[in-house]
């Protein structure tokens, strides 16, 4: 079992099984929604507006007019909920590697006695 778990193919094992992960189908709505959103304003900036593609260069959009300005989102509900999303992360790992150590801790001290 350990070999299966070193093997270099674990990535492309996790990566199949992304879709049934609990976490990303609980959270299919909401990341679906955030996509979609952000294709809407990149697809309608590149008709509308104008583009830049991988070289560099600079291409006017498909439908370009110059009374139109490129669309946006604003920036402040992404201010807004980054120091809370940051300490959600933290809290998180800390209480991950809380976890860890006391399961270190027990794992050491079982050692310990079974070397008695």
């Amino acid at each position: 079992d350990w070999v299966r778990h070193r093997s270099s193919e674990r990535f492309f094992r996790n990566v199949q099984s992304i879709g049934s992960s609990g976490i990303i189908q609980s959270l299919r709505n909401e990341v679906t929604f955030t996509t979609m959103a952000a294709v809407f304003v990149v697809a309608i900036n590149m008709l509308l507006v104008s583009y830049q593609d991988f070289d560099g260069v600079s291409h006017v959009g498909a439908l370009a007019n110059s009374n139109i300005r490129s669309v946006s989102l604003p920036a402040l509900p992404f201010s807004i909920a980054s120091p809370a999303l940051s300490l959600l992360l933290v809290f998180r790992t800390n209480t991950g590697y809380s976890r860890w150590n006391e399961a270190r801790t027990l794992w050491g001290g079982l050692i310990n006695n079974c070397r008695n």
